[in-house]
């Protein structure tokens, strides 16, 4: 299925849309696109999605939006998933039957979760090396 690409709105490009693995009939549509197609449009004129339809833009009207910074808790709630992950990709070390240094690997495991103690946590985060 083809699908129609937007960036803040602005008709960007022409991508295809996979069928769903689990559904008959169902597909999945990237993020930011849609279903209709833009309208024709003449030499420097663009399409905006207004979210139910096509609108044409005259080039001087295109005011691009200005990427917005994270936040102090999208940064600190994306260091955390990051964290979360190494703390469950380590769980197998805290086995009693796991042939690792435990002491090790439980300092390493608590080095994960000081993180957000870090002075410039979660700016920059200096990340525990992996015990070998």
């Amino acid at each position: 299925m083809i699908v129609y690409q937007t960036h803040n709105g602005i008709f960007v490009g022409v991508t295809d849309a996979d069928p769903s693995p689990l559904e008959e009939n169902v597909w999945l549509i990237p993020d930011g696109c849609v279903t209709e197609p833009p309208p024709a449009l003449a030499e420097g004129q663009t399409a905006k999605w207004e979210g139910t339809h096509w609108t044409i833009v005259e080039p001087e009207l295109v005011v691009p939006e200005a990427e917005q910074e994270p936040t102090y808790d999208e940064l600190a709630a994306k260091v955390r998933r990051s964290r979360n992950i190494r703390l469950k990709e380590s769980d197998w070390a805290m086995l009693p039957d796991a042939p690792v240094d435990h002491d090790l690997w439980a300092a390493y495991r608590q080095a994960l979760r000081d993180i957000t103690d870090q002075p410039t946590f979660p700016y920059t985060v200096t990340w525990p090396s992996v015990p070998e």
